[in-house]
């Protein structure tokens, strides 16, 4: 079967609560996609399908070298949509093999990037975690799946869980309504410390545990990382251009 007459799904690569992931052919462009498929059994529940479509209507608009091209998609019928392949590993899987500071300060800058480009059109990602991001061939990072992502037309309301526990700060968490840039950095700067340290983003949520877990990382990319978790929004980093001034002088003094 040709999903728009164009892409045959090859092999299942991600699975969600919602949707997969597969690599297709594009045989259009005699290349690798990757094609997101709502679960066949929600495309009838308004909510969910009404999310996957505003997800497809926010990718169309997208054009950034830290974010996947979209290609095409369809809302009737099957909900489905293509975006570029990125041909390399998650940060997650990566992290468990063993990264080096500077490797990940550099990701970090990148991601900052990503994330300003997006806040300035008015989004915010709601779900950056290792598991969404993407280091490639040539050791760029991507950020992956902006299904969960609060636009200015918001169809999230009170109650709704929207995100990862342990990367969420504690105003998503209560009402994802109230996510805004600074809740994206805050995800990062847990990524940061999750990848580097193997170890439960959540030992930063807690006083008591605050400090012993900022004392495993190198000084430097400490200090990033305890402004942008800090528990109330004020006192994190401002926006991701600040961050990203804060990681690149870490970078250098790693």
């Amino acid at each position: 079967m040709l999903l728009g007459g164009r892409f045959e799904l090859q092999a299942r690569i991600g699975v969600g609560g919602s949707a997969s992931v597969y690599r297709a052919l594009d045989t259009q462009r005699d290349d690798l996609a990757a094609v997101k498929v709502l679960h066949p059994d929600l495309t009838g529940e308004e909510r969910t399908a009404e999310r996957f479509v505003r997800e497809i209507e926010v990718h169309r608009r997208l054009d950034h070298p830290g974010i996947p091209a979209y290609r095409a998609s369809s809302s009737e019928g099957m909900h489905w949509m293509a975006t570029d392949f990125v041909e390399g590993d998650c940060l997650a899987a990566l992290a468990s093999r063993g990264l080096k500071p500077s490797e990940v300060a550099t990701w970090g800058l990148e991601l900052c990037a990503t994330l300003g480009w997006l806040h300035d059109l008015g989004i915010v990602h709601r779900d950056v975690k290792p598991d969404n991001v993407m280091i490639d061939r040539d050791g760029r990072a991507l950020l992956l799946d902006l299904g969960i992502a609060r636009t200015e037309a918001r169809i999230t309301q009170h109650g709704d869980l929207m995100g990862t526990p342990g990367f969420m700060p504690v105003e998503q968490e209560l009402d994802p309504r109230d996510a805004d840039p600074r809740t994206d950095l805050y995800a990062l700067g847990v990524s940061l410390y999750a990848v580097l340290t193997l170890r439960s983003g959540a030992e930063l949520a807690y006083d008591f545990t605050r400090d012993g877990a900022l004392s495993r990382l190198p000084w430097p990319l400490a200090e990033v990382v305890r402004k942008a978790t800090e528990q109330e929004p004020d006192a994190r980093w401002p926006d991701a251009a600040a961050m990203e001034l804060a990681l690149a002088e870490a970078l250098d003094a790693l």
